[in-house]
């Protein structure tokens, strides 16, 4: 539904650090998982981890400090294990979308193992978290405005049907 504006956005930021790829999670209507709706490779695209697994301990380390630098996923002592070893990701730099006590997700980049992440590039990618979380809430907005507008028209329609048949009768 938003996939091309966050795979742009995705694009940037791992062009933002010279980095290997990167993602966006978003954080599902339950608050229980977080799925991964745009990512720099797309083989990436709709996993869904659990809270405190991998991506998802990233979420959990966010709602403390809004940024969170790992060094070495490999060393991550929260990694997924569906990525193995860890080496599937080097250094990750993960940035928080939308405010304290109403995050909705996170972006995410990898660059080498152990290459720290300079404040010019933290300060980039906060800016395209930024962005993110506006077309985040937008879509969220939008879909919950079409199911209202769906609603609407199915009562309507059974109105309509019951005054048929009570003006017929």
């Amino acid at each position: 539904k938003h996939s091309v504006l966050l795979t742009t956005i995705v694009t940037s930021a791992v062009r933002s650090v010279q980095g290997l790829g990167g993602g966006i999670y978003e954080l599902e209507p339950q608050g229980d998982a977080l799925r991964v709706v745009a990512s720099i490779p797309q083989d990436l695209m709709g996993t869904r981890l659990v809270k405190g697994e991998g991506g998802a301990a990233w979420a959990t380390l966010l709602e403390k400090d809004p940024v969170v630098s790992i060094p070495s996923y490999r060393q991550f002592s929260a990694r997924a294990q569906r990525y193995g070893d860890g080496t599937r990701f080097g250094s990750v730099l993960a940035v928080a979308l939308g405010r304290a006590g109403a995050e909705t997700g996170v972006l995410w980049v990898d660059a080498s193992d152990g290459r720290p992440f300079r404040q010019s590039e933290i300060s980039a990618i906060q800016r395209l978290a930024a962005i993110a979380s506006i077309a985040i809430a937008q879509s969220r907005q939008r879909d919950l405005s079409q199911e209202r507008v769906r609603r609407l028209n199915s009562l309507t329609e059974a109105t309509t049907e019951i005054a048929q048949l009570t003006s017929t009768g």
